[in-house]
């Protein structure tokens, strides 16, 4: 438990995900082994945590960049964000984004926040939408080139 421990602090700086993290690890290594399909439980424990970090990460990244900020709390962010231009940056960002994302269609917007937002495979975000895993693939692609060039574009608003 502590090298998990170890584990998560060095690569999520934050002693309470670090404890979350490494308590979901051994949670699964321990469903895992009363299946009895676990060669070495160590190693297993490792990859698990792994995977965990690597999920955290995708999910925090996303979540930085989708949630809409609302007016009330823009305030508490600002004042931790080192410069004024910076946070007024990532708010214009973060509205540009929005905006890209309320004009994707339907289906294709869906694709893409239950693929960031709740890590969904191809396959069940396919079985969600009713579409081939190949349409998912395209909305994914047309969400990334849409949000992409809105966001980065300097000349909007």
């Amino acid at each position: 438990m502590r090298d998990l421990l170890r584990f998560f602090r060095r690569r999520v700086r934050c002693p309470d995900t670090a404890a979350d993290l490494a308590q979901e690890t051994q949670l699964r290594v321990w469903l895992r082994s009363r299946e009895g399909q676990i060669g070495n439980p160590r190693a297993f424990a490792f990859r698990v945590a792994e995977n965990l970090v690597v999920d955290h990460c995708r999910r925090q990244a996303i979540r930085e960049i989708c949630i809409p900020l609302e007016d009330e709390h823009t305030d508490t962010v600002a004042a931790c964000d080192p410069a004024p231009e910076y946070s007024l940056e990532q708010k214009q960002r973060l509205n540009r984004l929005n905006e890209a994302l309320s004009e994707l269609p339907e289906k294709c917007r869906s694709a893409f926040l239950l693929n960031r937002l709740e890590g969904l495979s191809h396959k069940a975000i396919a079985a969600r939408l009713g579409v081939s895993e190949s349409m998912v693939a395209k909305y994914l692609a047309q969400a990334m080139r849409h949000c992409r060039s809105r966001v980065d574009d300097r000349t909007s608003r």
